[in-house]
């Protein structure tokens, strides 16, 4: 019936025939039936053909005819309920295995008495002999298959039958505790799966070797839930007796993906699923390291240690990723690698106070960072293979560029070059690292390439300044310096003004202001004095539209700040840090317009026809001078309506066109 076409439909009969069989029997007296009969059953529950990563097991068919009987109940549709009662039968089998006769024993009176009393079994579906013979004699059905490499006894032949069966049914069990989250009951359920293999194989174990691997790192990606996990896990030989750390279970995942690597075939899924602990470990270890430096706990040799042993798991995660030729890996691989150099250079730098310049250990673990940036991108190739991971690694090749011209910037390596070939150097360093700011896609990181790009336009500018300061008057250079001084800070003031990063801005500004300033130095006619001065009042009110923003965030600080009114988080930290940064800033402002209009006043004062801009000049001036408080946000009122009160003087008493970019 088992084998029948109908089983679908017997299902329940069977069940219900191999119990009442098993009830009728003495297992001590009929070892061999008994034993069958709970292999059957277990077959019944789990049939040998299910996989166990997706188990489909068929439900019964109504339809039975049983005229006026109750038909037997259904199987339980319940994978788990079936893989259990399963492995119940299973253990019931393997208990009957001890009552089968010694196969060494031959022709003894109680091994013939005990044949004989073998019953002959009824065959289902076949009629009841008749006496007469066949004319051709039919092979008679055997309760179990026997296989053909099998030359054992009954008992050594079910009891690998049994054994794999209890492989299967806790495989499917591992798959199905999975699946569910409950990883340490499927480690439990895989290592019992390795016991059963250390006497028989099903070819499961590289499988659940690999499964065992994937349960140890969700382990590590649910350490909050650890505790509940131990409850579940009971230690065995393949993992750690007890789950202790994130560092055991991930060491415990790649061994049992090494593992199940030397047992099943080429296995692209686990090359994959091995490079990912790989990196994991590494990335891990990098951590932990970067702690350390922040800290500053660690000796040298204990961050030389982390350091390797990152280096190691990544470089052995790069060979797995090569194996399967995962691009997108292998570059999100060699950027950790990058990552990590950036890490160890800043290990190896030198406090600020002993620095004399960029170079030795510390650059060359540098450069080996931009080397393992420009093969993760070499391995993707471009930007529409895996734009995620492409603009990940730019950022981290851009950051590393910036890091190291403004590294050189400060503390220039002057050993073997000349100050203008040093210069040189940094210029490049910050185009390559503009290069990679990629403000023109639509993309989560365009706001902080933007950023990035007005630093750098920033930096260039304030590179540029300083050289042009030090540049003789008739120098050939002077010019071109110049032009490039004001292109790069006018485009980072623009791009500052439009995300709005009022710190940045000011100093922007306020370089500007200094650059405007020493031209004034030169400058020797009266026109080209008021027109220098004139510039340095555009560039202040160009900071109104700024103004405005910290104005209304001084305000939600204010507010913030009131008794009763509940805390802020962390980003209002933040703002307040940076206002007590913008003071000085606002000061610096407001003294800068008062010189501007001193100058002025004086420049007119005594010159025929210019006796009305001069009263004009001083009337500013005084207004400058009537800031009544030094708190932030009196003082962003009193400079928001000055700019506003000299901007409409300028233009109705002095008819000067004085006209603020609508862009800013």
């Amino acid at each position: 019936m088992k084998h029948s076409s109908e089983s679908r439909r017997q299902h329940g009969t069977i069940l219900m025939l191999l119990k009442n069989c098993l009830s009728l029997l003495n297992k001590e007296k009929y070892p061999q039936i008994v034993t069958s009969a709970h292999y059957m059953l277990s077959d019944l529950y789990l049939p040998a053909e299910t996989d166990p990563s997706t188990p489909e097991l068929q439900e019964e068919e109504e339809g039975g005819e049983y005229e006026g009987v109750q038909p037997p109940p259904p199987l339980s549709n319940d994978i788990e309920e079936r893989c259990l009662s399963s492995l119940n039968h299973v253990l019931a089998g393997l208990h009957c295995l001890p009552y089968f006769p010694d196969d060494r024993v031959q022709g003894t009176g109680d091994q013939t008495s005990q044949k004989e009393e073998v019953p002959k079994m009824a065959r289902p579906f076949q009629a009841i002999p008749m006496p007469y013979s066949p004319l051709q004699e039919p092979p008679g059905a055997e309760l179990c298959k026997v296989r053909s490499d099998d030359t054992g006894s009954w008992k050594v032949h079910l009891n690998t039958l049994l054994l794999e069966k209890a492989c299967l049914v806790y495989a499917t069990l591992a798959e199905q505790r999975y699946s569910a989250g409950s990883y340490g009951s499927a480690l439990r359920s895989i290592c019992m799966v390795v016991r059963c293999h250390y006497v028989t194989s099903t070819g499961l174990l590289g499988y659940m070797l690999g499964r065992a691997g994937d349960a140890c790192f969700r382990v590590v990606q649910h350490w909050t839930r650890v505790e509940k996990i131990r409850e579940e896990y009971s230690p065995c030989q393949l993992i750690p007796e007890h789950i202790l750390t994130m560092e055991q279970m991930l060491e415990a995942s790649r061994e049992c993906y090494l593992q199940a690597l030397a047992l099943e075939k080429p296995n692209t899924n686990l090359w994959r699923r091995l490079g990912n602990i790989e990196n994991e470990l590494g990335v891990l270890y990098m951590n932990q390291a970067a702690s350390k430096v922040q800290a500053a706990t660690a000796n040298s040799s204990e961050l030389i240690e982390l350091f390797q042993n990152s280096l190691k798991h990544l470089e052995s995660g790069i060979l797995a990723f090569q194996k399967v030729q995962d691009q997108g890996n292998l570059s999100l691989l060699h950027s950790n690698i990058g990552r990590l150099m950036r890490l160890s250079a800043h290990s190896h730098s030198p406090h600020s106070d002993t620095r004399t310049n960029f170079g030795g250990m510390e650059r060359h673990l540098y450069n080996k960072a931009l080397s393992s940036y420009r093969t993760a991108l070499q391995v993707l190739g471009n930007r529409r293979n895996n734009p995620a991971i492409w603009d990940t690694v730019t950022w981290e090749l851009s950051t590393t560029l910036y890091s190291m011209a403004t590294l050189l910037q400060d503390y220039p390596d002057l050993t073997n070059k000349t100050s203008e070939e040093a210069e040189r150097e940094v210029v490049e360093l910050f185009m390559k690292a503009l290069k990679f700011c990629d403000m023109d896609t639509t993309s989560p990181r365009q706001l902080v390439y933007q950023f990035r790009a007005a630093k750098i336009h920033h930096c260039l500018g304030s590179l540029y300044h300083k050289t042009f300061r030090v540049l003789d008057l008739d120098d050939s250079r002077r010019k071109n310096v110049l032009q490039l001084t004001r292109l790069h800070y006018d485009k980072s003031s623009l791009l500052l003004a439009r995300l709005k990063e009022t710190l940045e801005f000011l100093t922007v500004q306020l370089e500007r202001v200094a650059l405007q300033e020493f031209l004034l130095d030169n400058a020797s006619s009266f026109s080209s004095k008021v027109k220098l001065l004139h510039s340095i009042i555009l560039l202040l009110l160009e900071c109104a539209p700024l103004l405005h923003v910290l104005e209304g965030r001084t305000k939600v600080l204010k507010v913030q700040d009131t008794p009763g009114t509940s805390g802020g988080d962390q980003g209002n930290c933040n703002s307040a840090e940076e206002l007590e940064q913008e003071l000085p800033l606002l000061r610096l402002l407001q003294q800068r317009l008062q010189f501007c209009l001193r100058s002025l006043a004086k420049l007119h004062s005594g010159r025929s026809r210019a006796e009305t801009a001069a009263k004009v000049y001083k009337e500013m001036y005084s207004l400058s001078l009537q800031s009544s408080s030094e708190q932030p946000t009196s003082l962003v009122c009193h400079l928001i309506q000055l700019l506003s009160s000299v901007q409409t003087m300028l233009s109705e008493k002095l008819n000067v066109s004085i006209q603020v970019h609508s862009s800013r």
